[in-house]
């Protein structure tokens, strides 16, 4: 426990050093306890641990004051560079002529990629989350958000109460159906009806559908036949994705990734003036391909879903951490 504990005050304190914004008083806090965190490292591991190296964490708090952030003295990105000018020594006994050869023939190599169109070169490859969209200027907006899917999948068969809180969220999601859900919440108003959030999810996409067919038969230019086909309930069959790039983002289920040491299935729900601004986070259950007659809607099942606390933070508006009283 001992271990654990010093080891967590120790990455807290590189979290500090490396954040956005410094402030004294954290800097002042973390410089007392890293002497007792050092300490107890002592009483953890050898003597033979304990080199220059580990005695350096101390004054980073220090040089954190007098120089500011870290991102801009650090030789991280001078290091990488390094490494990829020794990638050029061809000759150990003349490094230098080819690091120069190689640096030469690799801005030849970047000059002429950038005339082959029709070749995938290392600088015209796309990202490794590109979805290729293929997006429709004429068709829905709920439609039109296209991703790639991962390999694995299976097909599944939703209840009915499943497929109509999808398809209820999705009408509500597509802002094409914005002025019959305006209309909608208008009629139920003048009724006078106590629960109207209850009586609208209830009944509006059964009001949705008979109003879209008779706009359709009274060849209402509004009404395409996307628009048709979001009336109508989905079908019950639907293909459940292990893994989907969306946006440039990779999703993944709980269960594709238990033996994984990365996680892609966190997301978090943003929330409006209706649900209080309450954000609330989660893991992905399922990836479900909802298809509506030709055309498919992608909806993620999210399970254990928590509130976010959020914190109002104060920040300075400063620059740097010198406190100079002649600036």
């Amino acid at each position: 426990m001992l271990m654990l504990l010093t080891l967590v005050v120790v990455s807290i304190l590189m979290k500090r050093l490396c954040t956005k914004e410094l402030h004294v008083e954290r800097l002042e806090k973390l410089d007392k306890s890293i002497r007792t965190t050092i300490c107890k490292l002592e009483r953890v591991f050898l003597p033979t641990f304990f080199d220059v190296m580990i005695h350096l964490v101390i004054h980073l708090e220090n040089e954190a004051k007098m120089g500011g952030h870290v991102q801009y003295r650090w030789m991280y990105y001078i290091e990488r560079y390094l490494r990829t000018l020794k990638g050029y020594v061809r000759n150990q006994a003349r490094p230098e002529g080819s690091i120069v050869e190689g640096y030469l023939a690799e801005e030849c190599m970047v000059f002429c990629s950038k005339y082959l169109i029709d070749m995938e070169t290392k600088q015209s490859r796309p990202d490794r989350n590109f979805d290729s969209p293929n997006i429709n200027p004429n068709g829905l907006s709920i439609f039109n958000c296209h991703g790639k899917s991962l390999a694995g999948g299976e097909w599944k068969s939703l209840s009915n109460l499943e497929i109509n809180q999808a398809h209820f969220y999705i009408l509500q999601n597509c802002e094409e159906v914005r002025p019959w859900i305006e209309e909608h919440l208008d009629i139920l108003a003048k009724k006078k009806n106590r629960n109207i959030a209850k009586r609208h999810k209830e009944e509006f996409p059964l009001w949705f559908e008979e109003k879209v067919v008779q706009l359709k038969e009274n060849g209402d230019g509004r009404v395409t036949d996307e628009l048709l086909a979001l009336a109508r309930l989905p079908d019950n069959c639907v293909y459940c994705h292990k893994g989907y790039i969306l946006n440039g983002f990779r999703f993944q289920t709980i269960e594709s990734e238990l033996y994984l040491k990365t996680q892609n299935s966190g997301v978090v729900v943003k929330s409006d003036e209706h649900t209080k601004n309450i954000d609330y986070y989660g893991k992905i259950r399922e990836i479900l391909d909802i298809h509506y007659m030709g055309n498919s809607v992608i909806l993620s099942s999210v399970t254990g879903l928590k509130f976010l606390h959020k914190v109002e933070v104060k920040a300075e508006v400063t620059k740097g951490m010198n406190m100079d009283s002649y600036v």
